[in-house]
């Protein structure tokens, strides 16, 4: 189970600098899951042997914490009295034959005291002493919070004259659902029933229903001290330690660091943009290109018409040009415009406003600011070739099919009755000619005149005439065509950059529904995880684990 914490953990970890790096989440939201504290008590040990129980003391200045534990070790370990009125360091004492496998932290080594014992009844338990909660001494408050993770039993001591104080509570309360809880009221001798009951009313606010409040008195020589509850907070603390409540109580703090690990997962998952919003985006993007598509044909028209004109005049065969429609490369690598350039600066600006528009209001809605900024760079210098290469290939085409269907036929029509009629006049002329010669030699009248000649004439010429005039007149203008085709194909060349923007946003959707996913995939495999631990054992051990309720109010 802790390596499934750890697991876990580390996933949150990697999972939140994914998406400050994919531009999903801001650093601000990453910070919770990068200073989350995956580790707990367990950790401190070797993981081959059974380990201690980790008991700590906390409490101001004065109240009598390292008196307390000196009686429970039953030897000087902490220094007392005018020997440290403000303890600024970390005082653990433990069996000679338990190995500490890393401390907490970062703070220098000088700052924990470690002393071995040889003590078999005091085997099964790792004392330590934490510096005064209440001094100015900011790094006191570094290594408290640097050792809470690693704590099973938290002893909170509190003197008669001290125990309103609330820094400490304002501290260890974010994590009162992760350790056991014992509350000490030291100094008993100079307290009254009064103030234990006001204590534990205290608590109450604090959200401890049924704490387990003691009383002691650690007063030296042992002969001066009132009778008080010392034996039964001995006997609590020895009945915690045997090996299964120690992996109980290892158990509550996973519990607790899962269910950490899940919310916060979770608070960074509600940060994330919804899909409603891409929906949106691309209605935007659309509308965007639609305008830009307008004012690019329209100060496009005049250039297409200065380049279709030297298109079609150019060596007066329209099929084979030698001109560019995009600035030509020189040897240098340098663009320079030719006299007849289609796609100029001007244009590329247009589109590249457009694009960078489509990033900006990208990173807006929460898709993947960096992702879709890369793959628009890579494709900008790809749109200009892109856009005349569809325009080059429909001009083509456009001159290579001129007109309609209908004209197209027509043109047909006439070309063939161009040949048509003026065989058929003929066919008639040589007919009329024939006959008549035939009716002149049997009858001996005259043959034709020139009355005939001449109409006969007419008649083949407005039989070739004719229908080549039309087919003239009907025959479209190259250059007509050659400017059609050219808007056309920038058209098209232009609804495939539209079609590319909508593939990049469905495609970082997509990214960031993925990244979502494995978000809630984390979350869910936490609740898993602690769905798998055992109940706590009722009695002592659950009134000690009660923590605080989330509703309570220091």
């Amino acid at each position: 189970m802790a390596l499934d914490l750890q697991h876990l953990a580390q996933q949150a970890r990697l999972w939140a600098e994914q998406g400050v790096a994919a531009g999903w989440l801001v650093d601000e939201h990453a910070i919770p899951l990068r200073r989350f504290e995956n580790h707990t008590p367990d950790t401190l040990f070797e993981h081959d042997v059974a380990r201690p129980l980790v008991v700590a003391f906390f409490g101001g200045t004065g109240v009598g914490k390292s008196s307390l534990l000196n009686r429970l070790a039953g030897q000087p370990v902490a220094r007392t009295g005018v020997e440290r009125p403000t303890s600024r360091e970390v005082s653990v004492f433990l069996h000679e034959s338990v190995h500490l496998q890393r401390l907490p932290g970062d703070f220098p080594l000088e700052k924990v005291k470690i002393a071995r014992h040889q003590e078999a009844g005091q085997r099964h338990i790792m004392w330590i002493d934490m510096p005064d909660m209440d001094s100015t001494e900011h790094g006191n408050r570094e290594q408290v919070m640097a050792w809470l993770p690693h704590i099973d039993v938290l002893v909170y001591v509190v003197s008669p004259e001290r125990y309103r104080d609330e820094k400490a509570w304002r501290l260890l309360q974010s994590h009162g659902s992760e350790h056991a809880w014992l509350f000490i009221m030291n100094q008993w001798d100079r307290a009254q029933e009064v103030q234990k009951q006001d204590f534990g009313k205290q608590l109450a606010r604090a959200g401890f229903t049924d704490p387990v409040i003691l009383c002691t008195d650690c007063r030296e020589p042992a002969a001066a001290r009132q009778t008080d509850d010392f034996p039964q907070l001995a006997q609590i603390i020895h009945s915690l330690c045997d090996h299964h409540t120690v992996g109980q109580l290892e158990q509550r703090t996973r519990q607790a660091r899962l269910q950490q690990l899940a919310e916060t997962l979770a608070h960074c998952l509600e940060k994330l943009a919804g899909a409603a919003g891409a929906e949106e985006l691309q209605q935007r993007w659309k509308d965007q290109w639609e305008q830009a598509e307008l004012h690019l044909l329209q100060g496009l028209q005049w250039p297409m018409q200065q380049y279709v004109q030297a298109f079609v005049a150019r060596d007066g065969n329209p099929l084979r040009p030698q001109l560019k429609l995009t600035k030509a490369e020189t040897n240098s690598g340098s663009a320079t415009p030719s006299a007849y350039t289609l796609w100029d600066d001007w244009a590329q600006s247009l589109v590249d406003d457009a694009m960078d528009r489509l990033v900006v209001e990208a990173s807006q809605t929460g898709l993947s600011h960096s992702a879709l900024k890369s793959r628009v760079e890579q494709l900008k210098p790809g749109l200009p070739s892109l856009i005349m290469r569809q325009a080059q290939q429909s001009l083509r085409l456009a001159l290579a099919n001129p007109g309609n269907a209908l004209q197209r036929f027509a043109l047909r029509c006439t070309a063939f009755l161009t040949v048509v009629l003026p065989l058929a006049a003929l066919g008639w002329v040589g007919y009329q000619v024939l006959t008549a010669y035939q009716a002149s030699a049997a009858s001996h009248a005259n043959y034709l005149g020139s009355d005939f000649a001449i109409h006969s004439g007419l008649l083949i010429g407005i039989s070739w005439l004719l229908p080549w005039f039309i087919h003239r007149q009907l025959a479209p203008s190259a250059e007509k065509a050659a400017l059609k085709g050219l808007r056309l194909g920038v058209m098209a060349g232009l609804a495939n950059v539209e079609q590319m923007g909508n593939e990049m946003l469905k495609l970082a959707l997509q990214e960031r529904n993925g990244f979502e996913a494995q978000g809630w995939s984390i979350v869910q495999r936490c609740g898993e995880a602690t769905g798998e631990e055992q109940a706590m054992d009722a009695g002592l051990l659950g009134r000690l684990l009660q923590g605080h309720t989330p509703s309570a109010a220091p």
